[in-house]
């Protein structure tokens, strides 16, 4: 659970048999959707409420799913602690208008980190989120 975003295809499958074989394990459940996450498997929305179902803390279901690559190693860096900066200053007004632009990608980062700046609006976030990464892969799946 160390770096679950190297959770590939392989280990994937591993993870889906150990969750058939004991579904009330929480953190393979956890490690199984994360690894659908990684490789945008189709399942992954449906498995997602299974996990949800089965994870005492969805808190950190969703952390594991859609926190933001940058928060996760912030002092190693010195240019990733400019950008985490530069993060304090965002706003949602930014990021509908980055939508409105259809830069996507742009709008997904600031709307992770305001997900984790303003707690009381997370679920309304946390929807965008997954609309945008829907979005995302839809046009990568065009090219």
């Amino acid at each position: 659970m160390q770096q679950p975003q190297l959770i590939g295809k392989e280990q994937t499958e591993e993870l889906k048999t150990l969750c058939r074989q004991y579904p009330y394990f929480s953190v393979a459940r956890m490690l199984y959707v994360k690894g659908l996450h990684n490789i945008a498997h189709s399942l992954l929305d449906t498995e997602i409420l299974h996990a949800a179902l089965f994870c005492p803390d969805r808190n950190k279901l969703y952390n594991l799913l859609y926190a933001p690559e940058q928060i996760q190693g912030i002092s190693s860096n010195a240019s990733e602690e400019q950008n985490i900066s530069k993060s304090a200053n965002y706003t949602e007004e930014q990021a509908i208008s980055l939508i409105k632009a259809k830069k996507y990608e742009e709008a997904l980062e600031i709307l992770r980190v305001l997900h984790f700046k303003i707690p009381e609006k997370s679920v309304y976030f946390a929807d965008q989120i997954r609309y945008l990464e829907k979005i995302i892969a839809t046009i990568n799946q065009s090219k």
